[in-house]
Formats: structure tokens, sequence, C-alpha cells
């Protein structure tokens, strides 16, 4: 029905991600989806901020391709 690429983007934009299209020189094509390992208003922190008695980590985003 060609919902599914619509449906998965509005949720990666949602959680602060994005996705995209790479294409391959041999003709191939892979939707990559890029979501950040922690929700946005913890990934814009000092990463610093104690929290549960444990020092805060920065955070990475979490990438996938297939």
């Amino acid at each position: 029905t060609g919902l599914g690429l619509a449906i998965v983007a509005a949720v990666a934009e949602s959680h602060g991600g994005q996705v995209w299209l790479a294409e391959s020189a041999s003709g191939g094509a892979s939707f990559i989806v890029e979501l950040p390992a922690a929700p946005p208003d913890e990934a814009e922190g000092s990463g610093d901020q104690p929290r549960g008695g444990r020092e805060r980590r920065p955070r990475s985003t979490l990438s996938a391709a297939t």
C-alpha cells in the first residue's frame, strides 16, 4: 500500500530520528533509519548529571541499515 515507509518515517521523526535513502552504484538501495540512543530531551542534556545515583554518560546515536 505504500504506507510502511511513511509510518516508519513518522515514528523515527517522533523519536528525534530520521530516515533516508542510500542508493548503491550497483542499482540497489537501502533505507537508513537513524534513532538517538536516548529520548531527545535527555540527549540534549549535559551528560554529567546524576540519575539514580549514577553518573550520566553522553549518549550516542543508533543507526541500522539492511
